[in-house]
């Protein structure tokens, strides 16, 4: 029976934003991926990509999923106020490591979710779950760490987060002020530091305050929560059937500030890695890739060895296979609402045949990143274009693909702007390049460019690696080696690929894991504009 149904401008294949996606569970495509995430003795627990990758899908699907599962918002845990500590603000300008600190207010929302998880429906009432857990092993040498901890959150143990950081967070300052011996505000350290003109002795006071400051946040109560740790691990936990997930995703918006969010994420990151010993259970979070560079790019002065974090990174690629059956699942669900015999696959609503291409899916992935939001979003304006038609054109197609280069180059700006700034300041030089352009081809336009970009209104738009380049080409003027480096990023974040010599492909980000440096880049290097942004740089 010939299928009927036809485009309406009112439908569409689903939102871009994974949150308010009406199709997110019912066209899941499940993947290899879920299976090695719900496998609590596989390691890879980070969901890692960039944006539009399906991070936010799986999780959704474990939650739904999955039995004894919590969700943790970060924005639920109350730590905005962090950012306004007196005490806290006093060690980062002492340069004192609070590394451990955020690692025990981590490692204490956890062990309070997994308690709760694993006690639900046995013990009715909370006071009765640290009772029936003290007085298993309170005659337990080995257990008194973890039960004085028990017992010093007797009552606050089942409390919101933000109240139970801040009692953390006082009994820091407290234990600080003893150590100083001092009785007042923390602000008297800084008129003791300054009371005297001696240089030598104020160093003196300086690196005495901060060898205790230090020793005070390494002391913070780790002992007592690596022993309730310990306690779940091989007692609660030990032969337990059950398995338990804490998911956490949204790191990526605005749930604490920026002057301390990337030392939370690095220390829930170094938290994960100490839980994953933790029988039948997983701690699964949602990474975006450019905040996983902005993060280690922070720490990496700090001799932070991003190799002992690999194994528990899983990188979201997807197939051409996965976006067809992703494409299809979609159009099955959304047409079966208008038309209930209808189901048309992706074969059945493109042309037959693209000049140059094997075949349109091809031609419509080649303009993406091999991910879910961009292919939604072309087809999302495909549909747009064929009201009232039941195939797409190569001129619907063709009018897709102009509005879809624009978006996605705003998308691209957004996605780096806490790495970069205002990256559209630097790359605009490549507007109307003819494609596969060599450095030499470039030279003296961008240097032009680059030259007029040094100005302080513009120079206040750009930042991180970017601003770092920009400054150091006012110092030297050293136009090749700049625009190499430029070149790199470019690459990085997927703007342009490059074709080291003529016997290597093109590689995009996605399709490779090879690192650039400006030694790679030789005078036979090509440089090719992603298909995604030619329309929009009117690439020739």
């Amino acid at each position: 029976m010939k299928l009927k149904y036809k485009f309406k401008k009112n439908i569409d294949l689903g939102s871009l934003d994974a949150e308010s996606d009406k199709l997110l569970i019912s066209a899941f495509v499940e993947r290899e991926d879920i299976e090695i995430v719900k496998n609590t003795d596989n390691l890879k627990s980070i969901l890692l990509g960039r944006t539009g990758s399906g991070k936010t899908a799986i999780i959704k699907y474990l939650e739904k999923d999955c039995d004894n599962v919590v969700r943790i918002e970060p924005e639920s845990l109350s730590l905005r106020h962090l950012s306004n500590s007196t005490i806290i603000n006093y060690f980062k300008e002492l340069d004192v490591k609070l590394d451990l600190f955020y690692k025990l207010l981590w490692k204490h929302v956890f062990i309070v979710e997994l308690i709760k998880l694993h006690f639900k429906g046995d013990l009715d009432n909370s006071v009765r779950i640290l009772e029936w857990i003290k007085n298993q092993f309170k005659n337990d040498k080995k257990k008194e760490a973890a039960i004085n901890y028990l017992e010093t959150w007797e009552e606050k143990f089942w409390e919101n987060t933000e109240y139970q950081v801040r009692e953390i967070e006082s009994d820091l300052e407290k234990r600080f002020r003893n150590a100083v011996g001092i009785s007042g505000k923390i602000q008297a350290l800084t008129a003791l530091m300054t009371k005297t003109t001696d240089e030598t002795e104020r160093e003196v006071i300086r690196a005495d305050v901060i060898t205790k400051a230090q020793k005070v946040i390494n002391d913070s109560q780790i002992e007592e929560v690596n022993s309730i740790f310990k306690l779940i691990k091989n007692d609660l936990f030990k032969g337990n059937q059950k398995k338990y997930y804490l998911l956490i995703d949204d790191l990526d918006r605005d749930w604490v500030s920026n002057t301390i969010v990337y030392d939370l994420i690095k220390s829930l990151i170094d938290s994960i890695k100490d839980f994953t010993s933790l029988p039948n259970t997983k701690i699964i979070i949602a990474l975006r890739s450019n905040i996983k560079k902005k993060i280690f790019t922070k720490n990496y002065m700090r001799g932070v060895q991003r190799e002992k974090y690999a194994n528990l990174y899983l990188d979201l690629s997807w197939s051409k296979e996965d976006l067809i059956e992703l494409i299809n699942n979609r159009l099955k669900v959304i047409m079966r609402e208008e038309y209930t015999q209808a189901s048309p696959k992706v074969d059945d609503i493109l042309p037959k045949r693209i000049k140059n291409y094997n075949s349109s899916i091809d031609f419509i992935l080649e303009k993406t990143f091999m991910r879910p939001r961009d292919v939604i979003d072309f087809f999302n304006k495909c549909i747009k274009n064929a009201d009232g038609k039941t195939k797409f054109s190569k001129s619907i197609l063709n009018e897709a693909t102009e509005e879809y280069s624009h978006e996605r180059l705003k998308a691209l700006n957004d996605e780096w702007l806490e790495n970069y700034g205002q990256i559209y300041e630097v790359y605009s030089f490549l507007k109307h390049e003819s494609d596969g352009f060599v450095l030499e081809d470039i030279l003296d336009k961008a240097g032009n460019y680059i030259i007029n970009l040094l100005t302080e209104e513009k120079m206040s738009r750009i930042s991180g690696e970017l601003h770092i380049i920009l400054k150091e080409f006012k110092d030297k003027m050293d136009i090749d080696d700049t625009l190499k480096k430029l070149l790199i990023i470019f690459h990085e974040i997927g703007l342009i690929g490059v074709k080291i010599n003529s016997e290597k492909p093109v590689k995009y980000f996605y399709n490779t894991y090879e690192t650039f440096d400006i030694n790679d880049l030789i005078k036979e290097t090509k440089f090719y504009v992603h298909p995604m942004f030619k329309a929009a740089l009117k690439i020739t």
